[in-house]
């Protein structure tokens, strides 16, 4: 929850179409959804027309500030068939959890793609897991089982971390477990967490506490 201060102290780093940039306090950057705060519309035809010739910083613009957008239009619908085609990791990864927001008629789809990405690993994978478990299909739990035996090889049960860039394993291997302790129901995959909480780093204990949360 941001503070009344952040609203008085916030200062304008930049803005685009999509959104606004602000920095709080000396690093802290926030950044400013104008499909939230200015109800923001756009139609599925504009985009894909207008797809190839954005800037890389404007796409980027564009997904940070579209997967806020809640609820979904039947345009924004569009928008998110389109986006799920494009060839860019970045947008597939930000567009997880809104897909989640599209009609049920339309699950069968969106479960698909989701699947299909945590199979082909080309990033993190921690907004895929969370968007499988908010779907709540059960037809996730094999390819869920066959990721959990992966993560489990990229974390470290008894070590510290280094570099800040070492949490991501972390987080990818907490969401795997929590999405299947909320399809399968089994408590291997809560132990699994819960034996994170007891990690000899403060970061990962902090991400253990997060996925429990979420269940």
């Amino acid at each position: 929850m941001l503070s009344e201060q952040y609203f008085k102290d916030k200062e304008l780093v930049r803005e685009s179409e999509w959104i606004r940039v602000y920095r709080v306090g000396s690093e802290q950057l926030y950044y400013e959804s104008k499909f939230v705060y200015d109800k923001l519309q756009v139609s599925a035809s504009s985009i894909r027309f207008r797809w190839d010739g954005f800037s890389a910083e404007e796409k980027s613009d564009f997904v940070t500030a579209f997967q806020s957008k809640h609820p979904v239009t039947s345009e924004d619908e569009g928008i998110l068939e389109f986006l799920m085609d494009v060839p860019d990791e970045n947008v597939w990864n930000a567009i997880a959890l809104p897909l989640t927001r599209m009609p049920p008629k339309k699950h069968e789809r969106v479960l698909d793609f989701l699947l299909h990405r945590i199979q082909h690993r080309g990033g993190h994978r921690a907004n895929y897991y969370q968007a499988l478990a908010t779907l709540k299909n059960p037809r996730a739990i094999r390819a869920l089982k066959a990721a959990y035996e992966e993560e489990r090889q990229s974390v470290s049960f008894d070590k510290p971390l280094g570099a800040f860039q070492d949490i991501f394993p972390y987080i990818d291997y907490l969401a795997c477990c929590a999405a299947l302790y909320e399809l399968d129901g089994s408590d291997e995959f809560k132990r699994a967490i819960d034996d994170m909480r007891k990690h000899p780093d403060g970061n990962v204990r902090a991400q253990a506490n997060l996925a429990l949360a979420r269940n």
